[in-house]
């Protein structure tokens, strides 16, 4: 898995800059409607990634890997919404699924305004640079539900969260998205 982390990376914050430029620089604040980016066709969007930054209200805190994909699989930005409050990017196993758990990868979201807590009690963590986060484990039933953590970090507040995921790896993906400054 260490050995795809660059390419990882590169594919996935291609795919993140891709959907916000095209949502920010068309005017529309969500990209559902376009044709499907997936994270092996998004090499060439990265020249966007400075006009994009200059237009965000909010920092963005992406990881600079995904976890648990080789180089062969595929993942679908399946919902981008940009605005001037914030982002929320959800990934997907197929082009359109729309949020059901089925096929839900993971989410990103960054906003100025605080998330309503998921209902469970959460896990205090801590994160890189001294930040505190919480981590809401996944309740696990009849399926596995999605794992989250928390933090905030110079008066934004940040979500990532992903299917059925340990503390140590959302705790992983959090410190990759605080050091990812890009």
């Amino acid at each position: 898995m260490e050995e795809h982390a660059p390419k990882l990376r590169t594919l996935f914050v291609a795919v993140v800059v891709s959907a916000l430029s095209c949502s920010l620089l068309n005017g529309q604040q969500d990209d559902t409607q376009r044709s499907t980016p997936t994270i092996s066709s998004a090499f060439d969007l990265l020249q966007y990634a400075a006009r994009i930054r200059g237009l965000l209200h909010v920092a963005p805190r992406l990881p600079t890997f995904l976890p648990y994909l080789s180089s062969g699989d595929s993942v679908f930005l399946t919902s981008a919404k940009i605005d001037t409050a914030g982002y929320d990017l959800e990934l997907g196993f197929v082009p359109d699924c729309q949020g059901q758990h089925v096929c839900f990868y993971g989410s990103f979201r960054g906003s100025v305004a605080r998330f309503d807590p998921p209902g469970e009690w959460p896990v205090r963590v801590q994160l890189v640079n001294g930040i505190q986060g919480l981590f809401y484990p996944p309740s696990i039933g009849a399926y596995c539900s999605d794992s989250s953590i928390r933090w905030t970090e110079h008066g934004f507040y940040y979500s990532i969260e992903m299917k059925c995921e340990t503390q140590e790896m959302m705790v992983k993906l959090a410190n990759s998205a605080i050091r990812n400054k890009r």
